[in-house]
């Protein structure tokens, strides 16, 4: 799950492990893991979430700009 660009027409762009995302609620957050369809993503103030890879398609995190 290495490919982070979003190509136009092709919907969001899927996760990359150590990459820094915001969401809908513009909450930081890390990739720590990415395997078998589940993601485990790690906020800024430290809360560790453990979500499905259609959950990640739904909420259509962007990447943060460092």
């Amino acid at each position: 799950m290495d490919n982070a660009k979003e190509t136009p027409g092709e919907g969001p762009a899927l996760p990359s492990v150590g990459k820094i995302y915001r969401d809908d609620a513009d909450q930081s957050f890390v990739i720590l893991s990415a395997r078998q369809n589940q993601l485990l993503i790690e906020f800024a103030d430290g809360r560790v979430k453990r979500i499905s890879m259609n959950q990640w398609l739904e909420t259509r995190p962007r990447p943060a700009v460092c």
